[in-house]
């Protein structure tokens, strides 16, 4: 009885590891798989190996570390950073050409930079955009460009930003009207170790929100997404090949951008967002995208093999769907609804 005990206990050991592997056949039809609990009921049966959704880890860990989108475990902003928050959504208004207040005459612009699935959204948010709850002035606007990571956003003399130039001409805006903008994308490393990826990666959010900061003068909010889960379709499609984009890592870089925006909210001097000596907007979080799987996360969203065309990039309906559940946060979050609804 013993023996079978320990066996059972080691195969369930052997099983929920696989999380923390650096390459994985996932099969789309067994969530089971990818280090997933059999039964997420049953806390006996899980470890903080298993790779859980941050906003619903609650007392549980991942390899000894707490989850929550805020500082301890913390599910909301809150303290003095949440009403900083509240006060920075309430200073976002239309603006001119020159960034200056103009109101409805101007525009609010907000848009995704990094990789591809940081433009996924924009065209879905468009077509949104005549809901008479909301205002009218908005622009959204799509910064994205292939293979951009953290560091090409980071870097003021990249190739990044001469793309961003030509975007700008093209979409009718200025660098001094952008107040807002979401970041979906990853770092350029290759090394996939945990936790030794995301903390190299949260150093290179912070680095891009300071050079965002300086090519937006205007910038107040950084909005952090949370990158999907990558779905390997290699039976029909080819393998991700990727690194950056195989699982974990799409899971590792939401704990790179949880960490990033607690080292803001604790005082960290090189995301400092109020002040004289401010150098970067203030972090948040937006839609957060990953999931186990199939299986929705708190937020509701679910991300499925037939919303991607391979797995990674998504299909147009995967694109609308991500331009809804972003929507849906614009218009419901507590703090958007000060500039994003009428009133």
């Amino acid at each position: 009885m013993k023996t079978s005990v320990l066996l059972c206990l080691l195969g369930i050991g052997l099983f929920i590891s696989s999380c923390h592997k650096t390459s994985f056949v996932d099969n789309s039809s067994d969530d089971g798989t990818y280090g997933f609990a059999q039964n997420t009921s049953d806390f006996r049966l899980e470890s903080d190996t298993i790779c859980i959704p941050i906003n619903e880890m609650y007392n549980r860990t991942y390899f000894g570390y707490h989850g929550g989108f805020y500082p301890n475990r913390g599910r909301v902003p809150s303290g003095q950073y949440a009403t900083d928050l509240d006060s920075i959504n309430g200073t976002i208004f239309g603006l001119d050409t020159a960034g200056n207040r103009v109101n409805k005459a101007g525009q609010i612009v907000i848009g995704g930079v990094g990789a591809c699935l940081s433009g996924a959204p924009v065209n879905g948010l468009r077509r949104r955009k005549n809901n008479p709850n909301t205002i009218q002035n908005i622009n959204y606007v799509n910064f994205e460009f292939g293979g951009a990571s953290f560091e090409h956003l980071a870097d003021p003399n990249s190739t990044y930003w001469q793309h961003v130039d030509e975007k700008m001409s093209s979409q009718n805006t200025t660098y001094k009207q952008v107040q807002m903008l979401w970041i979906c994308t990853d770092d350029s490393s290759s090394i996939t170790d945990w936790p030794t990826r995301p903390l190299i990666a949260k150093e290179s959010i912070k680095a891009a929100a300071r050079t965002l900061k300086i090519k937006f003068p205007n910038l107040k909010i950084l909005y952090m997404i949370g990158r999907p889960y990558t779905w390997d379709m290699s039976d029909t499609l080819g393998k991700i090949s990727n690194v950056r984009s195989r699982n974990p890592a799409p899971y590792h870089q939401g704990w790179a951008e949880k960490w990033a925006i607690e080292d803001q909210i604790n005082g960290d001097p090189g995301v400092a967002y109020k002040g004289p000596n401010a150098v970067a907007p203030i972090m948040t979080w937006a839609s957060y995208q990953w999931t186990q799987g199939k299986k929705p996360n708190a937020d509701g969203f679910a991300w499925y093999p037939s919303d991607t065309r391979d797995g990674l990039h998504p299909t147009d309906a995967g694109k609308d769907k991500l331009a809804q559940f972003l929507w849906n946060f614009l218009y419901n979050d507590p703090y958007t609804t000060k500039w994003f609804l009428r009133h």
